[in-house]
Order: structure tokens, then sequence, then C-alpha cells
């Protein structure tokens, strides 16, 4: 860590949030916060590190050295950011690598607590899920799976690298894709209760979506429940709650012609033509009273939210601290044993 030097936020899209989180440094800390958008792809970035330390160029072209920055890189973070940093990066690379933007990951560290937590009672509830797959071995899986799956790029965030296959034509379509990873991890597909029995898999942990209370037209749509929380003194509190909705309202029959995508997609962020990033908030679900209506929960449902949300966290916390060495370096020999895609780890600044 340095002790000198100023502060920071960094980001690669939602300008507008992100000058909030530096105004509100700024008050915090009653110092001036620098705002920074910073992309992998950048020919000439605003940010870079010498000897571990941040340093990001203001509007005069000076390069400022930073002490401790928030960190709201969110694709593929681990090309720009490095995993050792003398500067405090809050939202750390290895909180990424360990889960938080590693799919692959999130489910062995999902597993781990799953099996120290079964005498309590206590479980992070997931679809089912098969780590590590090669494109090869898709097509069999997909019919293992009742022809209904979800194939995902591990890496990816904010619905990028997601491939619902409900028939034929989306499973060729995601084989035709170009691969840039050589792996990927498949679950079972989320949908209606329907779905399940239409195609004759239904299994008792299977998952379905009961979706928002109907509107006029009778029409249900998935939603999903965000529950943010953080650590404090006294234990993880919660911070903040919002809800998303799909596109479309989903159909008791799903036929080749429907958008599998708009029926059960809940991801708000999509990428423009040009490339920049915007966000559906017609989508949005706040809680207040015409929110909290729609989605039809109970105050059971938000303690379950609550403890699932702090079960992940500390599933991929545990995970990550593992990962580090004791220089703060990451531990690439457990890594590869866990994850040993080249690709990724060629992508990993040390």
């Amino acid at each position: 860590m340095i002790e000198n030097g100023h502060l920071a936020v960094i980001y690669d899209k939602n300008p507008m949030e992100n000058r909030g989180y530096a105004a509100a440094m700024a008050d915090i800390f009653d110092e001036a916060t620098y705002s920074i958008e910073f992309h992998h792809s950048d020919l000439d970035p605003p940010v870079k590190f010498i000897n571990q330390v941040m340093f990001v160029r203001d509007s005069s072209s000076n390069w400022i050295s930073i002490r401790a920055a928030f960190r709201y890189i969110t694709h593929t973070p681990w090309l720009c950011i490095p995993v050792q940093s003398k500067t405090i990066i809050i939202n750390p690379i290895i909180a990424c690598l360990a889960g938080g933007r590693n799919k692959n990951l999130a489910d062995r560290a999902y597993q781990i607590l799953n099996k120290e937590n079964e005498p309590f009672g206590l479980r992070i509830r997931t679809p089912h899920t098969v780590r590590n797959v090669r494109k090869s071995d898709v097509q069999h899986l997909n019919e293992s799976l009742g022809g209904h799956m979800v194939v995902k790029v591990p890496y990816s965030n904010a619905g990028q690298g997601v491939f619902i296959i409900t028939n034929k034509r989306d499973l060729e379509k995601f084989m035709e894709t170009p691969d840039y990873y050589e792996k990927y991890i498949i679950q079972s597909l989320v949908g209606s209760s329907k779905w399940i029995h239409q195609n004759d898999v239904a299994d008792k942990k299977d998952y379905y979506h009961v979706g928002t209370r109907p509107n006029n037209r009778k029409e249900v749509f998935v939603m999903d429940l965000r529950i943010q929380v953080c650590g404090t003194d006294i234990g993880f509190q919660p911070l903040a709650i919002f809800g998303r909705r799909a596109a479309l309202p989903l159909r008791d029959q799903l036929s080749d012609n429907d958008n599998s995508w708009a029926m059960l997609g809940t991801n708000l962020s999509h990428k423009k033509d040009h490339g920049q990033w915007a966000t559906d908030t017609e989508r949005l679900l706040v809680l207040d009273s015409n929110g909290w209506n729609q989605l039809g929960l109970t105050m059971d449902d938000l303690i379950d939210g609550y403890v699932q949300a702090i079960l992940a966290h500390t599933a991929i916390d545990r995970l990550a601290q593992q990962l580090i060495k004791c220089n703060g370096g990451l531990d690439l020999t457990m890594f590869r044993e866990l994850n040993n895609d080249a690709v990724l780890i060629n992508e990993i600044l040390i």
C-alpha cells in the first residue's frame, strides 16, 4: 500500500452512476476524486501501473498517483488491472477471478461452501451446472438435458456470452459462433414449469420461474431480485434491493419462433451498435409500492434472498483468499488446477 496519492473511480460503463460514486467519495473524504473512463481496448489508456502503483491521466495530461481507487471495470477487468497492486483497489481483481466474474470458479466455490454447510441446512441454490465444457461436447449435453439448456462464456457479464438453447436452430447458431475461450459452462434452463413437463424431463430439483403477478392481460413476466449486502463490524447488513423483469411475457408453450431471450433475460445493460453500453430502465423494478406489488413477494422471500446473497458472497470471498499468496500475488498453480483455461490464464495481469 502507498500512503501518498489521490482517490479515483475507474469505470467502463454507466458514467452517470460512477460520477456519482466519485462525488460521494469527494464529499466523504473531503478531497478531489478523479473519475476516469477506462477500457482495456483503449489505444492510449488513461490509467497505467508503475511498480504496482496506479496512475491516472488528468484533463491536463498529467499523470496522478492514486493511493485508493473504486473499480467499476466490468468487462474482463483482469486485462487491464493487475491482481497485485500497491494501490488499494476496492473490488479487487481476485474477487472477479474467484467467482465474481468467473462462473466456473463461482460454481466451484458454491459447491465447497454447500458441503461445509450441509449439517446446518444452508445451501446456495443453483440450476444443474456442468463446468469446463468444450464445444464438441455441447450437443451431447443438450440431448441429456432434454433440448433445453443455457450455454455461457464463463467470464462474460451483463448478459453477454449467454446462449439460450431451446430448439435445433438455437443450437446450430451457437455452434457457428467463433470460439475465444477454450471452455464453457452449461446449466439447465430455468423457464416455465410447463416447459419441463412438455419435454418429459421433469426433475424434482429443476427450477422454474414463478414470475411477476399477472397484469390486466393475465401476462406473467420473468423477474429477478437483486439484493446487495455489505460487510460491517457487526456482520453483513442489507444495502440495496431492486428487481428487473424480462421484455416479453412468459408463454405456457414454447415454439421454435419464440424469442426465448426476450422472455427469460432480465439484464438491463445492452450494447449499442457502436459498442457503447446503454441501460433499459423501463424494465427496472424499483421497490416502491407499485414495484413491490408487481413482484408478489413476501418477507420470507426477502429473508431467503438475503441469506442467499450472504452465502454466495462468503463462498467467493473464501476462495479468493485461498488463491492469494502471502505476498499478495495470484497462486497460479492452484488457479490452473481449478480453472485450466489457457486463454484466460494468459490474459491475467499478474
